[in-house]
C-alpha cells in the first residue's frame, strides 16, 4: 500500500475517532464548553501583568499552545493583521486564522465549535475566555483559560503555532 494513502486513511480513522469522542462525550452530559480533554489552566504572571491582562488597554498576550499558560502579556499590539476579515469587520472579536484558513467572527456571549488552524484572537470591545485543542487528533490536548485569566478589552492572544479553536466565551 502506498505510504502516503495509508496517512491519509489513518489521519480520517483518527479524526472520525475524536467526532464519535465528542459525541458520545456530549451524550454522556459533558458540557460542549468543556471537551472530555480539556484541562483548566493557570499562570503564575506577576500581579501587575494579571491587571493588564483584564483591562481594557491594548496587550498582547502570549500563550503556550502544548501546557495553555499565558506566558506573558505587553502593552500593545504587535501588528495589524491584513487578511481577509470575511466576518470579523466592526464590533465582531475575531480568531484569525492560519493562511490559507478564513477569519471567524464573533459577538453576543459567543460560541461552542470547532474552528481549525487558527492564529491570534482579537477581543476588540469584548472580555474572552477560550477553549482549543493542541496536538493532531486524537492525540490533541484540550485546554481552557480560567476565569482569572480572561482576556480584556482589546487584547490580541497569541500561541505560536496552529491550534484548533473550541470555545469563544465573550462579556461586555
Amino acid at each position: 500500500m502506498n505510504l502516503s494513502i495509508f496517512r491519509s486513511a489513518m489521519r480520517a480513522v483518527g479524526g472520525a475517532l475524536w467526532v464519535i469522542a465528542l459525541v458520545a462525550g456530549e451524550a454522556a452530559g459533558v458540557q460542549a464548553n468543556e471537551a472530555p480533554l480539556a484541562t483548566k489552566t493557570s499562570s503564575t504572571l506577576a500581579q501587575k501583568d494579571m491587571r493588564l491582562l483584564g483591562s481594557d488597554e491594548p496587550k498582547t498576550v502570549t500563550i503556550d499552545p502544548a501546557s495553555g499558560k499565558v506566558l506573558g502579556v505587553k502593552r500593545g499590539q504587535p501588528f495589524a493583521i491584513m487578511a481577509v476579515k470575511s466576518n470579523c469587520t466592526g464590533d465582531y472579536a475575531c480568531w484569525n486564522g492560519r493562511p490559507p484558513a478564513l477569519n471567524f467572527g464573533f459577538n453576543g456571549t459567543g460560541a461552542s465549535g470547532t474552528w481549525g488552524n487558527r492564529g491570534s484572537f482579537q477581543t476588540k470591545n469584548y472580555t474572552a475566555l477560550l477553549c482549543w485543542s493542541y496536538g493532531t487528533p486524537p492525540y490533541s490536548t484540550g485546554y481552557c483559560m480560567l476565569e482569572a485569566e480572561r482576556a480584556g478589552k482589546n487584547s490580541t492572544l497569541e500561541w505560536g503555532s496552529a491550534i484548533t479553536g473550541t470555545k469563544v466565551s465573550l462579556r461586555r
